[in-house]
């Protein structure tokens, strides 16, 4: 499920690919502080897809369609294929490779352009976004709001502790390609300043949602081994992944409203709707 439209393009024997922004997701200035940290990692001999620039000089393209102004970029391609997390040897290689964008993104000079990966974008927005959309009406929206202010009142208590950096975003382990023992970052689309707990917590979601329970413990566990062989994750940031991780699903359930023009009302049958929900509650009594 993407938010925006994505391109293969062939020029000769290259790839690259072309990433066309959904209209009103994305402003200019905020596209430009992505590609400004995606060179900013490049720069600092860290694997990541990076723009390309048109004859002009110019990254970033606007076209006015039916649906509004949308943005055109076009990215290097990440040869190779994704890991497929099943055995603690890609756990290992990407929790490695998260740690040293991490590493590295604490010193990025970031701009106001984006709003922060904070309270008000991972909590309070998606809460008042799910809330008022008829597509949920079939959940006690009571339940909802409770457990979305205990997730805030949670967060609250310990975010002046918690490390921050700038993060990718979005690292639940799809946007990553291994070739030839390098793993290529890319589509940094929800990057932001935010805590360095809730981007590995996004990998955790997605173990936690599409893996066995033995599989996804023995990856998370190897992931973490491979983050700590290059830098320290504080006991206050590692507690606070499982708090991030139901904050993640909050968060999800909202995205899933922003791509329903696209992907139809199917996304919300009742079933796949209380299944979601069933997960955020899951989530949320692991912490």
């Amino acid at each position: 499920m993407n938010l925006n439209d994505t391109y293969l393009v062939f020029a000769g024997k290259e790839k690259y690919v072309m990433r066309i922004y959904r209209s009103g997701w994305r402003t200019f200035p905020e596209i430009a502080e992505e590609l400004r940290f995606v060179t900013f990692l490049n720069s600092h001999n860290l694997s990541v897809s990076i723009p390309v620039a048109d004859r002009k000089g110019n990254f970033i393209k606007e076209i006015s369609l039916s649906e509004g102004q949308r943005f055109a970029v076009l990215f290097s391609y990440a040869e190779g294929e994704r890991l497929q997390y099943n055995d603690v040897q890609d756990g290992y290689a990407f929790g490695r490779s998260v740690a040293m964008i991490h590493e590295r993104a604490i010193q990025f000079p970031h701009r106001s352009a984006r709003q922060p990966l904070h309270e008000s974008a991972l909590i309070k927005q998606p809460t008042t976004g799910f809330i008022n959309a008829e597509v949920y009406e079939s959940i006690d929206r009571r339940e909802l709001l409770s457990v979305s202010h205990d997730l805030m009142n949670k967060l609250r208590h310990i975010t002046a502790l918690l490390e921050e950096t700038y993060c990718h975003g979005d690292l639940h382990g799809g946007n990553a390609h291994m070739y030839k023992d390098t793993l290529t970052h890319f589509d940094f689309d929800c990057s932001g300043l935010g805590w360095v707990s809730y981007d590995i917590a996004v990998f955790l979601w997605y173990l936690e949602k599409f893996k066995s329970p033995d599989t996804g413990e023995a990856v998370w566990q190897a992931f973490l081994d491979g983050y700590s062989s290059i830098r320290l994750l504080k006991k206050i940031d590692a507690d606070a992944v499982r708090l991030f991780c139901a904050i993640r699903q909050l968060w999800f359930l909202e995205i899933k409203l922003k791509v329903a023009d696209t992907f139809g009302q199917n996304l919300f049958e009742r079933r796949l709707v209380e299944q979601e929900v069933t997960t955020l509650y899951s989530l949320h009594h692991k912490i």
